[in-house]
C-alpha cells in the first residue's frame, strides 16, 4: 500500500518539473504555426542581404526597395512581389482624436499574398492609389467605434491626411507582422519626391526597414538565387568599398531560423535561443526523475513482502516491472494535471519577459494536448525503469528468512543517480545565479540617463497643457517632459537625415521632445546649448549625440553646433550635442 505522503511528494515534485518542460513544449509548439495562418505559406519566401563592408559585416532581414521593383519586372517565376516599408508608424488624429499607430506602406500585392481578410473594402482595388489606408478592425473601432470607416480621413502626424479604404482582419497571435495600418506603397515614393521623407542619393545602398516578400513555386529558387547572384554582380560594382549579396529565406524560418537577421520586422526566436531554454528545461525536469526514482528504490523494502508473496504465488518479474512502470505513468499523468495548471498561470508572464514574446500562441490545442500526454508517459517510463527493474529482482527466499538483504546488490547504480541528481541541481542552482548576476548587471546597466523614479505614461491624444498642469499640481511629482517616443527601447522612429548642403544623408533615430527633456532625465550637453521654451522656431532645433558627430565627419563635438541638415522637408539646425546613451536596448 502506497504511502499518500509519498505519492504527493513524487506527485508535486514531477509536476513543478514537467510544468516548466511543458512551458517549453507549448511554447515551442507555438512557434511552428507562426505564420500558417496564410493560405500561400509554403510559397511565400523573403529576400535578405548579406553586406560585407570589408571593416564590419551584416546579415540583414531587409533589402533595398529598388531590388523588389527589379526582380518584379525582370523575372518571370515571380508570381507576386510584396514591397513593404515600416516608417509609416506614428500619431493619427481623427477629428482631434489622436492615436499611435503601427503601419507599413505596402503594395498592393501585400493583400494577394498575405492572409489578413478584408472586412470592409474591395480587395482588388485597395491600395493602388496614394494616400488610401487599411485598418485593422481593432484601429478602425478605436477611431470610429460602430460607425462607417470607409471614405473617412485620417491624418498622420509629418505625412498628411489618407483616405480609409479598407477594414481587415487583425494580425492574429502566431504573425510575425504586426501592425495597425497598412497604406499604399505610391504613397511613399510621392512623399520622398516630395521631400517630406528623405531618400538617400543611392537607392542601392538604402537597406534599412524596407523588406521584399515574394510569391513563387519551389521549382525557381535555384533560377532565383542566380538573378538575385546577377544583380548583386551588377549593382555592386565596386567591391574593394562593400560586398553585397541576396539570399532566399522561407516564410517558416523568419521565425524559428538558425540566423538572426538584424533589422528584422518581426520577433525571432529561433536557432541558439530556443536550444538554449531547452537545456534549462532539462536541468530543472531531470533531478526531479532522478529524485522519483531515487525515493522509489529508498522505499523498496517496504514493499518487499508484498512483492514476495506475489512471487510465491506464481508472478513472474516481467509482470512486477510492468506493473512498476504502469504505476509510474500514473503518477506522471496525475502530475501532468498540475503541471497544466502551472503552466496556465506562468504563460502569460513568461511571454511578457522575452522581447516580442506577446505575439507567441500559447493557446493550448487538442494535438498540444496530446503531445502533453505522450510525454508525460514517456516521463512516467523513465523515471519508473530502474525502480521497476529493482523491485522486480527482489528473492522471495531472502525475503521470509528475515535475513538482511540489498536489492541493489554489487552495483552502484543508485550511487550514479544520485551523483547525477546532485550534479545537475548544482548545475541549475550556479546557472541561476550567473542569470541573477547578468539581470542585476542589466538592470542597473548605466544608460547614460535618469531611469529611478521617472514614470512614463502613454497620453493616447490627452490635451498636453490639461495634462501638464494637473500633474503640476501634485506635490510628489517634481518636473514634468514630453517625448513622442521612449528611449532605452527598440521602437524608436528611424529616418534619413540629409545634408543640407549635399546629396547623402545619415541613418538616425529621432524621438521629438520638450525643453524639459534633457533635465529630467539627466541628459548631459557636451556642446551647444538644451532647448529653450522661448525659442522662437523650436521645431527647426535638435539636439544630437556624440556618435551622430564622428558619423557625420566632424573631429570635435562643438564642430557639428550650427551645421545645417533637412529631415523630412524641413531644415534643422544643431542646438547642442549630448553625451552618448543607450537609446535603444542591447541585444
Amino acid at each position: 500500500k502506497s504511502s499518500p505522503f509519498f505519492t504527493f511528494i513524487n506527485i508535486f515534485g514531477l509536476a513543478f518539473g514537467m510544468s516548466i518542460t511543458i512551458l517549453y513544449i507549448g511554447f515551442i509548439s507555438s512557434l511552428l504555426r507562426f505564420d500558417k495562418f496564410h493560405e500561400n505559406y509554403d510559397d511565400i519566401y523573403r529576400v535578405v542581404s548579406h553586406v560585407d563592408k570589408k571593416t564590419s559585416t551584416y546579415d540583414l532581414a531587409s533589402t533595398p526597395p529598388a531590388l523588389s521593383d527589379l526582380l518584379n519586372n525582370d523575372y518571370a517565376g515571380i508570381e507576386e512581389t510584396v514591397k513593404i516599408n515600416e516608417r509609416l508608424s506614428g500619431d493619427v488624429d481623427y477629428k482631434g482624436k489622436m492615436m499611435p499607430v503601427k503601419g507599413f506602406f505596402v503594395n498592393s500585392d501585400f493583400i494577394r499574398v498575405f492572409s489578413f481578410p478584408m472586412k470592409k473594402g474591395y480587395p482588388t482595388s485597395a491600395l493602388s492609389n496614394p494616400y488610401q489606408v487599411l485598418l485593422t478592425e481593432e484601429a478602425a473601432f478605436k477611431f470610429f467605434g460602430e460607425d462607417e470607416s470607409l471614405g473617412k480621413v485620417v491624418t498622420f502626424k509629418d505625412l498628411g491626411d489618407f483616405e480609409v479604404v479598407g477594414v481587415v482582419s487583425n494580425p492574429p497571435k502566431g504573425s510575425h507582422l504586426i501592425f495597425d495600418a497598412l497604406a499604399s506603397y505610391s504613397t511613399l515614393d510621392l512623399l520622398e519626391r516630395d521631400e517630406t521623407l528623405n531618400r538617400p542619393k543611392n537607392e542601392w545602398l538604402n537597406f534599412w526597414g524596407n523588406f521584399t516578400y515574394l510569391k513563387l513555386d519551389k521549382t525557381e529558387l535555384d533560377g532565383l538565387q542566380t538573378s538575385l547572384d546577377q544583380i548583386s554582380s551588377n549593382q555592386y560594382t565596386n567591391k574593394d568599398e562593400s560586398h553585397v549579396s541576396f539570399s532566399i529565406q522561407p516564410l517558416g524560418d523568419i521565425v524559428m531560423g538558425w540566423k538572426d537577421y538584424n533589422d528584422d520586422i518581426g520577433p525571432y526566436f529561433g536557432g541558439p535561443q530556443s536550444i538554449g531554454f531547452g537545456v534549462f528545461t532539462l536541468l530543472i525536469l531531470l533531478p526531479a526523475c532522478f529524485n522519483y526514482s531515487n525515493i522509489s528504490i529508498s522505499r523498496a523494502m517496504k514493499r518487499a513482502k508484498e512483492i514476495g508473496i506475489r512471487k510465491v504465488a506464481g508472478g513472474n518479474n516481467w509482470l512486477f516491472w510492468y506493473q512498476f512502470v504502469v504505476e509510474t505513468i500514473i503518477i506522471s499523468l496525475l502530475a501532468l494535471i498540475g503541471s497544466i495548471g502551472i503552466f496556465v498561470l506562468i504563460k502569460d508572464g513568461f511571454a511578457e519577459l522575452i522581447p516580442g514574446g506577446t505575439s507567441v500562441n500559447f493557446e493550448i490545442t487538442p494535438i498540444m494536448l496530446l503531445i502533453f500526454v505522450a510525454f508525460a508517459i514517456l516521463i512516467g517510463m523513465f523515471a519508473g525503469m530502474l525502480p521497476a527493474t529493482y523491485l522486480a529482482k527482489i528473492k522471495p527466499l531472502r525475503v521470509f528468512s528475515g535475513k538482511s538483504f540489498n536489492i541493489l546488490g554489487k552495483t552502484t547504480s543508485r550511487q550514479a543517480l544520485i551523483v547525477a541528481q546532485f550534479t545537475i541541481s548544482l548545475f541549475f542552482i550556479i546557472g541561476v545565479l550567473v542569470q541573477f548576476k547578468q539581470t542585476h548587471y542589466s538592470l542597473n546597466y548605466d544608460m547614460g540617463f535618469d531611469k529611478e523614479n521617472i514614470i512614463n505614461i502613454k497620453l493616447h491624444g490627452a490635451d498636453l497643457d490639461l495634462l501638464r498642469n494637473e500633474f503640476s499640481r501634485h506635490s510628489a511629482i517634481k518636473s514634468i517632459s514630453m517625448s513622442s517616443d521612449l528611449i532605452g527601447t527598440n521602437y524608436l522612429k528611424r529616418s534619413w537625415l540629409k545634408y543640407a548642403n549635399k546629396e547623402d544623408s545619415l541613418r538616425i533615430r529621432e524621438i521629438t521632445v520638450d525643453h524639459n527633456y534633457l533635465k529630467n532625465l539627466d541628459l548631459k550637453l557636451v556642446a551647444g546649448k538644451d532647448f529653450n521654451s522661448d525659442a522662437a522656431d523650436p521645431e527647426q532645433l535638435i539636439i544630437v549625440n556624440e556618435t551622430f558627430t564622428k558619423n557625420a565627419g566632424f573631429k570635435n563635438p562643438g564642430d557639428a553646433v550650427g551645421s545645417m541638415y533637412k529631415l523630412n522637408g524641413t531644415e534643422l539646425t544643431i542646438q547642442g550635442v549630448a553625451e552618448d546613451f543607450n537609446y535603444e536596448l542591447i541585444r
